[in-house]
């Protein structure tokens, strides 16, 4: 990661690499029936990158899909 730019824009350039990262590792759970559904995980991760806190801040409504999103940040 570069460190020139603001403060903001590697604050930007570290979110997005943490979007693709999730991106690459979701696993669709077979449990789930075929069922589809979005969840929301809030984290904290700490600048050494490791994940400090996360809660499941909005459910899908699908246990199966809530599991693996925490299952994945774990």
């Amino acid at each position: 990661t570069s460190t020139t730019g603001s403060p903001e824009e590697a604050r930007a350039r570290y979110e997005q690499q943490i979007s693709v990262w999730i991106q690459q590792h979701k696993i669709y759970p077979a449990e789930a029936g075929g069922r589809e559904g979005r969840v929301v995980v809030r984290m904290r991760i700490d600048r050494g990158g490791y994940v400090r806190y996360y809660a499941l801040e909005q459910p899908s409504g699908i246990p199966a899909l809530d599991a693996a999103a925490i299952d994945m940040i774990r």
